[in-house]
């Protein structure tokens, strides 16, 4: 899509912008360094106060000039030179944010942007980067809160003029298969929807079904998940989330005594963008197992690449349970990467350590509620949209388990495959 590139019409620089013009393309050079000391010879002539108009000019003339020759390296060095030393405005924000977009560095581009948004009320032209800038980012909630603003030729350019009730649906399927046959393979099935709820919010829900039949029981576990994402100002997301399970057991073994019960597990996550980087904090309460666990979750993602390809996050959490009076405390480690060797194709990987049972994960969405303990887990996923409105996901993972009775060690192996629908 065309990108609008006349940011304001200038007059040719002045001697001095030639000069540090020069100085750009030849700043190695001993000609280079001729020039710069006749340069500030001259400078040092004026008034103080005429010194910088003069040098606020010459930043709005040169950075102008490198942008209009789309010498984008050299702006972003440029600018952010002059933004060091006390040369900001709304403009050069703006160049610097459509430098770093052309390279693709959309992260480094949307705190340009913002940071422009602050000096000015922002036009037309920056309210267009600043919507794709922030889709690139995967900060949806955030496109849609800034379309709030667009005029009509601005919701046509980007279509955002009748934006899409449901975002995407996905349904998915898999079996969990242990490595005793002391239990039974699990089986698993799920489907979700994710909508707007509201101009500028969207919201995710989903209905999960499980059953696994044991040497004590079969199991048959229903959930209900449901989260809301708010946007707000300087990308932050709060994202209330509440899961409600209701599992039941049929062919009880009789020297057992077991019943139904409706656990459920209420989070809030708030998360916040800056730069190269993301951070969550997460807390969590939770009734599993008759128990009561009170979680709180901190994780950073770092994308050591602006332009998304790849992230690394890791993550602690602190798990209080609550059981017959007795407190029990817990520390929770994850860590992951993400990879996308192709633009269609998303490669991932985590290890959690957890040697607990009852706890929650991703703002109360996974949920651990069997009586036995998880040790630690590997999951490998990989997710491919092969057209415009379809992806294919799939997810394995390892895990190691120590039964709550005998403290007898087994293991799971899982699959999921996932079909997802795009809207």
């Amino acid at each position: 899509m065309d990108r609008i590139k006349t940011i304001r019409n200038f007059a040719l620089p002045s001697y001095m912008g030639i000069i540090h013009f020069i100085l750009i393309r030849k700043r190695r050079g001993i000609f280079a360094s001729c020039i710069m000391t006749l340069f500030f010879l001259m400078m040092n002539i004026n008034h103080s106060k005429a010194q910088e108009t003069v040098s606020s000019q010459v930043v709005d003339k040169i950075s102008y000039q490198l942008f209009e020759l789309g010498y984008w390296t050299d702006l972003i060095d440029y600018a952010e030179d002059a933004i060091v030393k006390g040369e900001n405005f709304y403009y050069l924000q703006i160049r610097l944010g459509i430098a770093y977009y052309e390279l693709k560095e959309y992260r480094q581009a949307l705190y340009h942007f913002e940071k422009a948004k602050t000096l000015q009320a922002p036009d037309d032209v920056l309210n267009e980067y600043l919507y794709y800038c922030y889709i690139y980012n995967n900060q949806y909630e955030q496109a849609l809160k800034l379309s709030k603003h667009f005029n009509k030729h601005l919701l046509d350019a980007t279509a955002t003029n009748h934006p899409s009730i449901i975002i995407f649906a996905n349904i998915e399927g898999g079996t969990k298969i242990p490595s005793d046959t002391f239990y039974k393979p699990m089986y698993y099935t799920q489907t979700g929807l994710t909508f707007r709820a509201g101009r500028n919010m969207t919201a995710y829900a989903a209905y999960t079904y499980i059953t696994q039949k044991n040497y004590y029981a079969t199991l048959q576990q229903q959930q209900y998940y449901l989260t809301v994402n708010i946007p707000l100002a300087h990308s932050w997301l709060l994202s209330p989330a509440v899961h409600v399970l209701s599992y039941s057991f049929s062919e009880v073994n009789p020297l057992l005594s077991l019943s139904a019960a409706s656990p459920i597990v209420a989070g809030l996550s708030a998360q916040k963008n800056y730069k190269n980087f993301k951070c969550e904090v997460r807390t969590s309460y939770s009734n599993l197992s008759n128990e009561k666990q009170y979680m709180q979750h901190i994780e950073v993602t770092h994308y050591p690449l602006s332009d998304n390809t790849i992230a690394f996050n890791s993550g602690i959490s602190f798990l209080s349970n609550d059981s017959s009076g007795k407190n029990s405390f817990h520390t929770l480690v994850n860590v992951g990467a993400k990879y996308y060797p192709l633009k269609k194709l998303s490669l991932s990987a985590s290890y959690l350590y957890a040697n607990t049972k009852n706890f929650n994960e991703q703002n109360a969405y996974l949920v651990n509620n069997s009586g036995d303990e998880t040790g630690h887990r590997i999951n490998v996923n990989f997710d491919w949209s092969f057209s415009k409105h379809m992806s294919l996901y799939g997810i394995y993972f390892s895990e190691t388990k120590t039964e709550s009775y005998t403290q007898k060690a087994y293991g799971y192996n899982a699959g999921i495959l996932g079909l997802k629908m795009i809207f």
